[in-house]
């Protein structure tokens, strides 16, 4: 699945780039590539519209799998499990080791806060 939303994210990204490339501010961008043609193909206003129209779909389809994206490996990142030797052996290491204090230590030693006299006066 991630494999196909990152294909898939690749290609959307490659194809906004490229139609942001055609355009320019004053509507020559796509005029000057196909030498007036672009009227022909796309109407009156050339391929300014279509152009305009194709850069809000590819963005908002960038925004929402950019999101899917984010949320689906958010999701899956929790099930994963690092095995390798060296961990493994670190692992084994913590287990053989005593924590400093376990809850009972900390009934035994009764810890009680201490006054404190104000020095500053």
């Amino acid at each position: 699945m991630i494999i196909a939303l990152s294909i898939l994210f690749v290609i959307i990204c490659v194809a906004t780039v490229l139609i942001i490339l055609s355009q320019s501010s004053k509507g020559a961008g796509m005029e000057g590539l196909l030498g007036g043609a672009a009227s022909n193909v796309f109407g009156s206003q050339g391929g300014s519209d279509v152009l305009k129209k194709a850069t809000k779909g590819l963005v908002a389809a960038f925004f929402i799998v950019s999101l899917f994206i984010g949320w689906y490996i958010n999701g899956h990142s929790k099930q994963t499990k690092v095995n390798s030797p060296a961990l493994d052996k670190y692992r084994q290491k913590m287990m053989k080791q005593k924590p400093a204090a376990t809850q009972e230590d900390l009934q035994e030693m009764e810890v009680t806060p201490t006054e404190t006299k104000d020095t500053d006066k």
